[in-house]
C-alpha cells in the first residue's frame, strides 16, 4: 500500500505545505538566533558576553563571539535583580544547559511558568531564541 492509499491527498499536501515551512523556517533560523541573542546580550548587559564590551557585539560574526561568561555571571548573580537573574539564567541555558541548572536553581526557576515575570522585550527575545535556536 503506498502513502497516496493511505493519506487523502488533501492530508499529503498539508504534510508538503507544513515540510516546506518547516526547511524554510531551518534555512534562516541560525541567522535570526543570532540577531536575537545580540539584541539578548545587549539587554542583558555585554559584560556578562564576549570580552565584556558593547563594542564585540557590534563587531560579532557569529553568536560565538557573544558566548555567556559563566564565571562573571554567577559572580554577579547575587547583587542582581530577580529579573535580571531570570534573564541572564535563560539566556545561558541556550548556551549550556548541563551548566545552567544552577543558574537556573539560584534564579528560582523551575520551569517556564516561572519567566512569567519578565517585562515583555525580554519575553520576545527568550521566545525568538526558542524558536531560531538550532544548538550552539
Amino acid at each position: 500500500m503506498t502513502d497516496e492509499t493511505k493519506f487523502p491527498p488533501e492530508v499529503l499536501e498539508q504534510f508538503r505545505r507544513e515540510q516546506e515551512e518547516s526547511d524554510a523556517h531551518f534555512i534562516t533560523a541560525p541567522a535570526r538566533f543570532f540577531e536575537a541573542w545580540k539584541q539578548a546580550v545587549m539587554v542583558a548587559g555585554p559584560v556578562y558576553f564576549g570580552d565584556g564590551t558593547k563594542e564585540a557585539v557590534a563587531k560579532a560574526k557569529d553568536k560565538w563571539a557573544l558566548a555567556p561568561n559563566g564565571a562573571i555571571i554567577l559572580d554577579a548573580f547575587g547583587v542582581l535583580s530577580s529579573g535580571e537573574r531570570t534573564f541572564l539564567a535563560a539566556l545561558y541555558s541556550f548556551y549550556n544547559t548541563h551548566d545552567s541548572v544552577l543558574l537556573w536553581e539560584k534564579a528560582g526557576i523551575r520551569g517556564f511558568a516561572d519567566l512569567s515575570g519578565l517585562d515583555l522585550v525580554r519575553r520576545k527575545l527568550i521566545a525568538e531564541l526558542l524558536l531560531n535556536y538550532v544548538g550552539w
